[in-house]
């Protein structure tokens, strides 16, 4: 799925939560990465043979904020067209990772599909895509009580080869204050799910 989408869908499911459980991996199951992921570790250079991750926090919160967001990057030997059709793939989302059951895209991948994702143990739940650049660049848009929470994906080539994905988060409405609890825990877990990601990918370029 996508780092940072399966947690907001985990959080979803849950009975009355509160604003900032709603963006909470952990408070779930654990989220993951996709969207929502577990308690993930932090990136600790993993196969750095085949990639590197950095991450800027663009904008803290403060307590008038309408909106908020933080990046991540990953740089990897795997072609960005490779990356590129690996990740729209969303069959994928459930091999990547282990707290999604399945991902349905209901057409294209195109702006304006919707999409589901069904987290285990808990009911589908939906996004959608608002911007696609084919090969090159993605939004994924789901609605919360009081916000809106976007996932940006960016696919760009590397001098010399392989790629650099960025996924940027983004909050935004008159809510968005109560969810930072909710947002730094998400903060936390989407690079462990890219790393992730990555992982797959590599392994799928070179099998």
């Amino acid at each position: 799925m996508s780092p940072g989408l399966r947690q907001v869908i985990l959080a979803r499911n849950h009975a009355h939560p509160t604003p900032s459980a709603l963006l909470a991996p952990s408070a779930l199951l654990a989220p993951s990465a996709l969207l929502a992921p577990s308690a993930l570790l932090a990136f600790d250079g993993f196969s750095t043979h085949y990639c590197t991750l950095e991450a800027m926090r663009t904008q803290g919160f403060s307590a008038g904020a309408l909106m908020t967001k933080f990046e991540h990057s990953i740089e990897c030997q795997v072609g960005r067209d490779f990356a590129w059709k690996f990740w729209t793939n969303v069959d994928n989302w459930a091999v990547v990772d282990p707290a999604v059951e399945w991902a349905k895209l209901e057409g294209p991948f195109i702006a304006g599909t919707n999409g589901r994702v069904k987290p285990r143990g808990a009911d589908p739940n939906e996004w959608k895509l608002v911007e696609v650049e084919e090969g090159k660049r993605a939004v994924i848009e789901m609605a919360l009580p009081g916000a809106t929470v976007k996932f940006h994906w960016n696919f760009a080539d590397m001098t010399g080869g392989g790629a650099r994905i960025t996924q940027k988060v983004t909050l935004e409405g008159e809510r968005t204050a109560e969810y930072e609890e909710g947002m730094k825990l998400l903060e936390q877990g989407i690079p462990s799910g890219m790393e992730r990601l990555i992982e797959a990918m590599v392994k799928a370029a070179s099998g």
